[in-house]
């Protein structure tokens, strides 16, 4: 499912969620739902949590790419996210650059909020996991 060059991401979403009812998978609505905050988008380019949903609906397809650049957009329009920084970490992470997630997971905690106690715990997991990791490299390495 990776980015097929020359193909604008409305019409990769358009394929895909044919994909997913021609094989009746209708448990999984992600390329249905990110075509939704697409097309959304095209009318409130300025809404951080469309930016988001669609960030999050590509990440659930492993379109990583296309998730990271919704959640840059997201960012450019709040930077001092700790969800948005936290997954552009992720994306890091799972896309084996977790050298890279780690000042972004940094970044996240940085901004935590009042009431984004749940958020904090889980970049906190995700540091060490990740730190984890990259001690186990540097050890067998």
């Amino acid at each position: 499912h990776g980015r097929e060059e020359g193909r604008d991401l409305h019409a990769r979403l358009v394929d895909q969620a044919k994909r997913q009812y021609e094989f009746g998978d209708v448990n999984n609505n992600y390329a249905v739902e990110a075509l939704s905050c697409y097309a959304v988008l095209q009318v409130y380019k300025d809404d951080v949590s469309l930016h988001l949903k669609l960030g999050d609906n590509l990440r659930h397809l492993a379109w990583f790419k296309d998730s990271e650049d919704a959640y840059r957009q997201a960012l450019e329009l709040d930077p001092e996210s700790a969800v948005i920084y936290s997954n552009l970490a992720f994306i890091r992470q799972v896309t084996f650059n977790k050298q890279e997630a780690l000042p972004l997971y940094q970044q996240a905690l940085e901004r935590i909020k009042p009431g984004e106690e749940g958020l904090k715990i889980q970049i906190e997991r995700q540091i060490s996991s990740v730190q984890e990791t990259l001690d186990f490299i540097a050890r067998v390495g």
